[in-house]
């Protein structure tokens, strides 16, 4: 039975959704003015993000005319906050971004394209994959060397995976305007926020999440060492990890109140990303489940490091960036009491034990 309802899903999707999202798509693309190519954002926080911080790298060394880039209404503040002026930006709705979107990948015109790296076969030669089909690992082995120069992690992905930039081309930092900054004093006044308190970032929508038992833990030991503990939640539904206080902001707010934190607790996420651009002291718990190495979610989490980033992007920032691993396979109290321990030595001495 469940079978039959999925083929019914799906040929409604080939024959009504699909078509659907296609003809509004061109209705969407008409309105684009011709003098313009367009670079729509990827719906992913980190993908634009890490788009944003080198597209002023590729303006210099590539000059390009008249690019605009697409966003949906939430990501809007995104680009600006690595000054990238309004004028460049065309903001839609989240349902007709998406239907430009799904014209564009048609690929039946190039005046607008993604903003987005394709898949996850980064550095392996295009022509091999064309006529060679196995699996990211193979192709990673191909390139290992290549791999350990340039990383695995997103800022050397859009340098150079996507951008195509020079060894010397940096990422652009992120500046607040005052309007942020005098929002954020106000809020800072409710809540006080300081070095003994700090941030969890549990929830991601590209990464597996780990459970929240596992995050009501994290808090709790820290709870018992006298930090004050909070939430990022989305909006006023999301239920805040037990024990700790629910903080409901926008993106370009909870980057800026980051920063006051003393240290930001997060799950491998894109908004993880954004914090990091940020200068927040930063852990990043990369959640490990299972052994399989032709998958990508795997790989992602042994081998990012964000202490990698911090070295290559060169920030000028004063703050702490760890990376941690919890594996599903050895699920343990002491896994996660040695996480803390290292988070809460970082920060009162710096370095991990």
């Amino acid at each position: 039975m469940n079978k039959i309802i999925r083929n019914v899903k799906k040929w409604i999707w080939f024959l009504v959704g699909k078509p659907y999202l296609f003809f509004n798509g061109i209705c969407e693309y008409c309105k684009l003015s011709r003098k313009n190519k367009y670079v729509y954002m990827s719906d992913g926080i980190g993908d634009v993000v890490w788009f944003c911080a080198f597209y002023q790298a590729f303006l210099e060394q590539y000059k390009p005319t008249a690019i605009k880039l697409v966003l949906a209404e939430w990501q809007a503040t995104i680009p600006v906050l690595f000054g990238i002026e309004q004028k460049n930006l065309i903001i839609l709705s989240v349902s007709k971004k998406r239907k430009l979107c799904f014209f564009a990948q048609s690929k039946m015109f190039n005046k607008v394209i993604s903003g987005q790296i394709d898949d996850h076969d980064f550095y392996v030669n295009r022509e091999i994959r064309k006529t060679i089909k196995e699996t990211y690992r193979k192709f990673a082995e191909l390139e290992m060397v290549q791999m350990e120069r340039l990383g695995i992690e997103m800022d050397s992905l859009y340098k150079y995976g996507y951008f195509n930039l020079c060894d010397k081309a940096t990422a652009s930092e992120i500046s607040f305007a005052e309007e942020i900054e005098n929002r954020i004093d106000s809020i800072n006044n409710q809540y006080r926020i300081g070095s003994q308190s700090i941030l969890l970032v549990p929830f991601a929508n590209t990464r597996l999440n780990m459970p929240i038992h596992i995050w009501e833990a994290i808090a709790k030991k820290l709870n018992a060492q006298g930090y004050t503990v909070y939430t990022n939640c989305k909006n006023e539904n999301d239920i805040p990890i037990p024990n700790t206080k629910s903080l409901v902001l926008d993106l370009a707010s909870v980057a800026c109140l980051s920063v006051r934190f003393g240290m930001v607790i997060s799950a491998r996420c894109g908004l993880a990303d954004l914090l990091f651009c940020s200068g927040a002291n930063l852990s990043v718990i990369h959640y490990i489940v299972g052994n399989d190495r032709d998958n990508y979610q795997y790989l992602a989490a042994n081998l990012e490091s964000f202490e990698k980033m911090e070295e290559r992007c060169n920030y000028k920032y004063i703050r702490k960036i760890s990376d941690y691993r919890y594996s599903d396979q050895n699920q343990c109290d002491e896994q996660i009491e040695e996480i803390v321990n290292s988070i809460i030595h970082n920060m009162r001495n710096g370095g991990n034990l």
